[in-house]
């Protein structure tokens, strides 16, 4: 999307067997997945935002569910991932619809080679979780090259009602009709279905410990999800200039949701719910950049484009929305147009973006400037300095409507947006550091009292790899504009991984053995309803802290990994302290273990017949 972005590979993630790509962000800075079991839609949040504010996007396509304004992190294999790139949070307008706080592109595994790759990886976790992705790669030629994939995934679930099950398939074709036209087609299906127990009820007794005997909030509730998503991609070069591209993207995403409340259920809880959600996008990319040189030292790049979404809606409104008009089904199109120029000085690199976008019949203006500057640089070691700014005005957020309205009561109509950020980071052969404050604000003021750090110490044989979110972020209540929640102290989130690696027998053996640790210090619970998939601050206390925020929890999980010729094997033993901790109301962060049942997962990820 981007060469300013970052990008993190496999090698950060492998070893300490991430599941999903919500374990994965986990361990980036700002990150904060709510966990609401091994399979359920376990949400992701940048810098205390909701996934509703995070673009996610697959191969430069946005996926993000077109109706909700999240995403499901189970509809993405972890075994389909090469690279993550992070699109700068100042310039992450300009990738998405959502994107006001970050834009996150999944880039897949795309293997092009004369011989036949296929990768096999397995798992197995606690509670009868089992997972299995299957990855077949094969040219017909230099020119032509398909790729298949398949993924099955069930888990029976710890408590009741938290059963989960999975079919995805995926397939690619590329054709690289010559040296200035390429053209890429794909096509993805997941089919799942999970419990929606709503979480545990709060015991004052240890009643949690034990999946029998604890209680749920919803022993009925369920959904069944039906997903395609087909994609065709075109990019040519067309000009002298060979940095110049020129991208088309054609795209559909077609999903059906079935949410069901006490449906031939044996024990009732007297809600019945039977309703169907199903939307249709079809989505137009055309994107074109030019470079152009100004001098010898003075160089530029500008980018071009635009999008067009059209969506079909078809559903009932939620019993919630009884004072509004019923809706069975509408069309809303979505109309973009954005550019971005940067200008590269020696070391000092400028970018200005701007987006416009034209939606619910109105105008929405976004605009940005980031900059970079290499203070200074020798062979050993660089120092860099970065910041920007960025505003939204005239408009509403894109997730307001819908069943935001119903439930927000259009808190965030005309709210004026602005995110400022400026840090600076180290860059040495074993060592790195990124930090940098932050600020985010509506009409009420802004701060910059916000941080985002990371380091990592990386030498032979010891890595330290260290992320901290700090934020202090008022909360609007949800139900009362005029209310506002603040903790008494600021919120801290603190995660590590800690490893010794090495080769062994002669470099046949590549050893890993390493600690993961989160901590977390005043971490806000929030309460979800997942029949609206709504995330949202409250003011009513949990019963298991004095005012609604944990003071305290601290997870650690040991690993070890090891690399045997064409394989990868992880056994991880989590929780290892057994402890019960909270994030997203009460629901586990992370099941307990005890003494034998920490021993959670075993994963091989195996090359074969290659």
């Amino acid at each position: 999307m981007s060469n300013t972005s970052e990008t993190y590979g496999i090698g950060t993630w492998i070893w300490n067997d991430r599941r999903n790509l919500g374990e994965i962000l986990n361990e980036r800075p700002g990150y904060l997945v709510n966990f609401m079991f091994d399979g359920g839609r376990n949400t992701i949040n940048f810098n205390t935002l909701d996934e509703k504010n995070i673009g996610i996007l697959k191969d430069g396509i946005q996926i993000n569910d077109n109706l909700f304004g999240g995403f499901d992190i189970e509809n993405i294999s972890v075994n389909e991932i090469d690279t993550i790139e992070e699109i700068s949070s100042v310039s992450s307008f300009l990738y998405g619809i959502n994107s006001q706080t970050k834009a996150i592109n999944i880039i897949t595994k795309d293997v092009f080679q004369p011989q036949l790759f296929s990768q096999l990886r397995f798992s197995q976790d606690r509670y009868g979780s089992e997972y299995a992705d299957v990855y077949f790669s094969q040219s017909l030629s230099r020119k032509f090259n398909w790729q298949i994939g398949a993924t099955k995934h069930s888990i029976d679930g710890r408590y009741t009602n938290s059963d989960f099950d999975v079919w995805r398939g995926r397939g690619r074709v590329n054709w690289f009709i010559s040296p200035k036209a390429n053209i890429r087609a794909n096509i993805n299906y997941a089919s799942i279905q999970r419990g929606l127990n709503g979480g545990l009820i709060y015991s004052t007794q240890d009643t949690l410990e034990n999946g029998e005997i604890a209680q749920v909030e919803n022993s009925d509730s369920y959904e069944k999800l039906t997903n395609f998503f087909y994609d065709l991609s075109f990019t040519g070069r067309f000009f002298r200039d060979r940095n110049s591209l020129t991208k088309i993207k054609l795209y559909s995403q077609n999903s059906l949701r079935e949410y069901r409340d006490e449906e031939n259920r044996a024990n009732s809880n007297g809600i019945y719910i039977s309703k169907n959600f199903h939307t249709v996008q079809y989505g137009l990319d055309v994107k074109q950049n030019f470079g152009i040189n100004f001098s010898k030292d003075i160089k530029g790049d500008l980018l071009i484009g635009g999008n067009v979404y059209l969506n079909l809606f078809n559903f009932n409104t939620p019993s919630l929305a009884s004072v509004y008009p019923p809706i069975t089904a509408f069309k809303q199109n979505y109309y973009s147009l954005l550019s971005r120029f940067k200008a590269n000085y020696k070391d000092l690199v400028i970018i200005f973006s701007g987006r416009y976008d034209r939606m619910y019949e109105q105008d929405i203006f976004q605009y940005g400037v980031e900059g970079k500057y290499i203070v200074y640089q020798n062979n050993n070691y660089k120092i860099t300095v970065f910041g920007g700014v960025n505003t939204k005005n005239s408009g509403i957020d894109y997730y307001s409507l819908l069943f935001q309205n119903v439930t927000m009561n259009n808190v965030l109509d005309n709210i004026d947006y602005r995110y400022t950020e400026a840090g600076i980071s180290f860059d040495s052969k074993y060592f790195y550091a990124k930090l940098y404050q932050y600020g985010n604000s509506g009409t009420d003021g802004f701060n910059l009292y916000n941080g985002n750090y990371e380091a990592g110490l990386l030498t032979e044989y010891i890595d330290v790899i260290t992320a901290l979110n700090y934020n202090k972020i008022e909360y609007i209540n949800s139900f009362s504009p005029n209310s506002i929640i603040e903790p008494n102290n600021a919120r801290l989130y603190l995660k590590s991984d800690i490893s010794y690696h090495d080769l062994l027998f002669k470099d046949n053996l590549n050893l890993r053995v390493g600690f993961n640790l989160k901590y977390f210090h005043d971490l806000q619970t929030q309460e979800y309803d997942q029949y609206l998939y709504t995330q949202y601050a409250t003011t009513g206390q949990a019963a298991y802290s004095s005012n609604g925020f944990i003071d305290h929890l601290f997870n650690m999980d040991f690993y070890i990994g090891a690399r045997i010729g064409s394989a990868n094997i992880n056994f991880t033993v989590a929780n290892i302290f057994d402890n019960f901790n909270y994030d997203t109301f009460i629901f586990p962060w992370d099941d307990r273990g005890g003494a034998l049942n920490s021993i959670s997962r075993f994963t091989i990820t195996w090359d074969f017949f290659n």
